[in-house]
């Protein structure tokens, strides 16, 4: 019995040093595993065992997993949403410069509608649009106009709608019609809002066609009087 227990024994010791010598110590790798676990690739899907791999590969600075455990806490993916432990990973990502990370960053900030959250989303927002995010483009035009997170202003409003619009945001595109139209802080120029206004409308934006109609109807009663 003895010796039957000591086999045992020795069995379940071999195994564990076999199983701890192909566990992985490189970032990648272990990212790579989390990935298997999480999307249940060739093993059991285990998020419990997910999140222990993307947590060791990016508590060793590996970018995707940094950005990947983030919105697990973000998405509340396999875990709890936690938007402190959301924060602090995508962040770690987004410094890195991994826009995706800097794009849920962003907006996790801006979807809790506090001043406090505002300012940090825009600088996010910033980061993304410098480099040609359109829907970023879109938020920072809203969010200078509103005075969201940064003084009012305008004209910068107009400039980053314009540049969303620019790339066929319809939403960028209806609200500088508005601004052109109503001539909120800008020259009114009907010409420019009923540009605009097509453009959306060309998307199928609706509150353009109710606009671009009104436009044409004071238009006409104008040029009939």
């Amino acid at each position: 019995m003895a010796q039957e227990h000591l086999k045992k024994t020795n069995e379940t010791t071999v195994k564990k040093q076999a199983s701890e010598a192909t566990e992985p110590t490189d970032a990648k790798d272990q990212f790579a595993f989390g990935e298997k676990y999480f999307n249940g690739q060739g093993v059991p899907q285990d998020y419990e065992k997910a999140l222990y791999w993307y947590t060791k590969a990016a508590e060793q600075g590996y970018v995707d997993a940094q950005c990947k455990l983030g919105n697990c806490y973000n998405f509340g993916e396999g875990v709890p949403s936690d938007f402190e432990k959301a924060v602090y990973w995508l962040t770690k990502a987004a410094e890195q410069g991994n826009t995706d990370a800097q794009y849920n960053l962003g907006y996790r900030y801006f979807n809790k509608h506090d001043m406090q959250y505002y300012t940090k989303a825009v600088y996010w927002f910033t980061k993304l649009a410098e480099q040609g995010n359109v829907s970023t483009q879109c938020e920072l035009g809203l969010c200078y106009y509103h005075g969201l997170g940064v003084p009012k202003d305008i004209e910068k409003s107009v400039y980053w709608y314009t540049k969303a619009a620019e790339q066929g945001n319809d939403i960028a595109q209806a609200n500088l019609g508005y601004i052109y139209n109503k001539g909120l802080g800008v020259l009114q120029d009907f010409a420019k809002a009923v540009y605009w206004y097509n453009k959306a409308v060309e998307q199928g934006s609706t509150s353009a066609q109710c606009n671009l109609g009104i436009c044409y109807l004071i238009w006409r009663r104008s040029t009939a009087g």
